[in-house]
Formats: C-alpha cells, sequence, structure tokens
C-alpha cells in the first residue's frame, strides 16, 4: 500500500466520521440556540446563554453518542457517571461566591444537555454506524 493510498484512506474515514457526527452537532446548536432564548433569564447575555447551553448539549452529545452507536448497553455504566459529574459541579459552583444571575442559566443548560443526550442516544441506536463498516 503506498502512502497515496494511505492518506486517501485516512480523508475517507475523516469524512465518515464528519458525516456521522453532523446531524448531533447541527441538533446541539439549534437546542442551545433555542434554549438559551425561551428558557434563558434576560438577566445575562444571550451569547453566555448560547455558549453555557452549547457546552452543556456538546456534553449531551458525546455521552448520546458513546451510549447509542456502542454495541453493549453503556446505560447502566455512564447515566450515574452523568449525573455525578453534573451534580458535582453544580454543587460546587453554588458554593463558590457567584452572583446570582449566572447560576440561573445552568437550568436551560441542563435542558439542552437531555434534549441532546436523548436525540443522539434515539438517533445512534436507530441508524447504524458508518464507521463500524
Amino acid at each position: 500500500m503506498t502512502f497515496i493510498q494511505q492518506l486517501q484512506d485516512c480523508f475517507v474515514a475523516s469524512l465518515r466520521s464528519i458525516i456521522f457526527i453532523c446531524p448531533d452537532l447541527l441538533f446541539a446548536i439549534i437546542a442551545s440556540v433555542a434554549t438559551a432564548i425561551v428558557a434563558g433569564r434576560p438577566l445575562l447575555p444571550l451569547r453566555y446563554r448560547i455558549a453555557t447551553c452549547l457546552g452543556f448539549g456538546l456534553y449531551g452529545v458525546v455521552v448520546g453518542v458513546f451510549m447509542g452507536a456502542s454495541k453493549v448497553s453503556l446505560v447502566n455504566e455512564l447515566l450515574p457517571a452523568l449525573i455525578t459529574v453534573l451534580s458535582g459541579y453544580l454543587a460546587y459552583l453554588a458554593t463558590r461566591n457567584t452572583r446570582r444571575n449566572y447560576i440561573l442559566i445552568f437550568g436551560p443548560g441542563l435542558i439542552t444537555m437531555v434534549l441532546c443526550l436523548l436525540f443522539s442516544t434515539f438517533y445512534h441506536v436507530f441508524f447504524k454506524n458508518p464507521l463500524s463498516a
């Protein structure tokens, strides 16, 4: 196998990966903007609300892809870890001297994360993974 053939194989694999994750990323962006506008408090600028919702949404996408594309049931192992990480982070933020305005944004962020988690999980459960072909 020549170097050019290996390079072409790498580009084909990269393109399949991008196509595989595009619907999830598009849903995360749309859900983040919609949740930040509808459920976000107007105490913070819109860009902060969108950025927070997008961060939580991308976390939900990553966990949802692993849960949905896996052949082994990971729900029993990942869901408690997900809840532990989020509740620990929110407890840490609640104990800091953080302004009340910044704490209020985590509600819409969690809503976005759950929406993206559900979408990614169901999308990858019902559609085959092109990387495993």
